[in-house]
């Protein structure tokens, strides 16, 4: 099975992230389908799978590098955290500890370090936006 929504030109798109996914699972085509519709996003790194030989062929099919794929998202936020192209948003399911989401922001004071990234719960977000 083709893994489908890959584009190489990444100028002007948000970069994104992808958990799950990967080869055999039919959504994960969706999903990169429905982020490729607008053509705002590029995907650049991924946990397509938490089997080590499968993420690595479906980040290959992919065409990506193979220092962007992961067998786990929060192997993937750490790393990518310390990127200075690091993603910049993450399509997929992040388990029991993010039911409903999660949030990540950059709060812009490192100096000459790779990016610093927040992650938050989304329901604390929501919680406290009351909404």
């Amino acid at each position: 099975m083709d893994i489908e929504g890959r584009r190489d030109e990444a100028v002007g798109r948000i970069r994104l992230g992808m958990v799950g996914g990967g080869q055999d699972a039919f959504i994960g085509a969706v999903h990169r389908i429905a982020a490729r519709l607008d053509d705002n996003y590029v995907l650049e790194a991924g946990a397509l799978s938490a089997s080590a030989d499968k993420a690595v062929a479906s980040g290959r099919a992919l065409g990506l590098a193979d220092e962007r794929i992961y067998t786990s998202y929060l192997e993937m936020a750490d790393r990518e955290a310390a990127r200075a192209d690091g993603i910049e948003a993450v399509a997929g399911n992040f388990g029991p500890a993010y039911p409903d989401g999660i949030f990540i922001a950059q709060d812009g004071d490192n100096g000459a370090k790779a990016q610093n990234f927040k992650l938050v719960r989304w329901d604390q977000i929501a919680a406290a936006l009351w909404l």
